[in-house]
């Protein structure tokens, strides 16, 4: 009995064990850190990803802000000073590190003669002087050999021989050493530095723009990039396989606008990863799957202006609204509406959550009152069933 209870403990930490190190390889995809962008002086900092809600502060252009994610309704979630708010995507730009530098494996030798002694210190000319005299061994090299001194010819006998006068050899140079401009201690070795390795150069960056979205399922990659002109939005989607080559390509552009982003791009729980919806202002909503367009509502047909919030929560039916006053819409796989939910009176809707037992949607403005942030809940079948603010004095159920 002793043995199999033992037996069961070692069992339980080996499942603990197995369970920490899987959850701790989950993480999610962060876009690092970014730099503001695309403003004059600074940017606002919202309590949350409207451009109606509170401003927690300003941030500078050219600022960094860290811990950064993508968001929906145009923003990226990110932390600044100490304070976690929301930021227009179209202001910020994700870091690319440079590679300009110079490896650290590979430093720069400096200047000038090195002076090595034997106990493996180095020191450089300029710090000679604070070198403590050490009884270690010195390496100088051997004066060149003198020149050697030729043997006079024998004299050849003529007919009156005649001694030939001997012939004295011009002596030969002996190669100077220049003096060094630094003293040399007793027992140095002298080096000669190696030259400066030159620069690794820099990637060509990818001329798709801002990275807006990063998806991983099915051994595939798939990546957004928005890319701000002067009177254009493109939106571009690029999809590879493990092996890096283009499994597809898709490309949409629209009019820039003053206020929120013209494009946008979203993915849905995991299940849905193969299917994206695609928001273009002049051309309406898309759905894709695999890169090929499944169906298309005009703007006729769904009445989306504003920065748009959308929930793709399985595969048989998806959530969409906007900020301009657009209550979440239901939507069939096969581009069907199926119903448009009203929040009476609620607006700047910026947040749609679903599930099996309904949705939550949060608004910037509950019953219309400005800076009411709040909550708006619907069945399945659009009803609404509840809604509070953060300035309600009571509950904020129906009566």
């Amino acid at each position: 009995m002793k043995r199999f209870t033992i037996m069961i403990c070692l069992l339980l930490c080996v499942l603990l064990t197995a369970q920490a190190a899987f959850a701790a390889s989950i993480g999610t995809d962060s876009l690092g850190d970014m730099m503001v962008v695309n403003c004059k002086e600074c940017v606002s900092l919202r309590k949350t990803p409207s451009t109606s809600a509170d401003r927690l502060c300003t941030v500078p252009l050219g600022a960094i802000v860290t811990n950064c994610y993508p968001a929906s309704n145009g923003f990226i979630k990110c932390e600044y000073k100490g304070k976690t708010g929301y930021i227009l995507e179209k202001y910020l730009r994700v870091l690319v590190p440079n590679t300009n530098q110079t490896s650290s494996a590979q430093p720069s030798q400096p200047s000038g003669i090195i002076i090595v002694d034997l106990s493996g210190k180095t020191e450089t000319s300029d710090s000679l002087s604070k070198i403590t005299p050490a009884p270690v061994a010195v390496v100088i090299p051997p004066a060149p050999p003198a020149a050697a001194t030729p043997v006079p010819a024998t004299p050849v006998p003529a007919a009156t021989p005649e001694p030939e006068a001997s012939q004295t050899p011009t002596p030969q140079p002996t190669e100077a050493y220049p003096d060094l401009p630094i003293k040399i201690d007793e027992n140095t070795i002298i080096v000669t530095p190696e030259p400066t390795p030159e620069p690794t150069p820099a990637p060509t960056p990818i001329p798709f723009g801002d990275l807006i979205l990063k998806n991983k399922a099915n051994g595939m990659t798939t990546k957004a990039y928005r890319k701000l002109e002067d009177d254009t939005e493109t939106l571009t989607i690029i999809c590879d396989d493990s092996a890096g080559q283009r499994v597809w390509e898709y490309h949409s552009t629209a009019a820039r606008k003053e206020n929120g982003n013209a494009t946008f791009v979203f993915t849905g729980d995991p299940g849905t990863e193969s299917f994206l919806v695609v928001y273009n202002a002049d051309e309406g909503l898309s759905l894709l799957f695999l890169g090929d367009v499944i169906w298309k509502k005009t703007t006729d047909e769904l009445p989306l202006s504003g920065n748009v919030c959308c929930s793709f929560p399985s595969l048989s039916v998806l959530y969409v609204g906007d900020s301009e006053g657009t209550d979440p819409i239901a939507i069939s796989l096969n581009g069907e509406i199926l119903w448009k939910a009203d929040s009476q009176g609620c607006l700047g809707l910026y947040i749609i959550v679903a599930d099996d037992y309904g949705l939550i949607c949060e608004y910037s403005a509950v019953d219309g009152v400005p800076d009411n942030d709040g909550f708006a809940f619907f069945d399945l079948f659009g009803e609404l069933m509840d809604k509070s603010g953060s300035t309600s004095s009571e509950s904020g159920m129906m009566k």
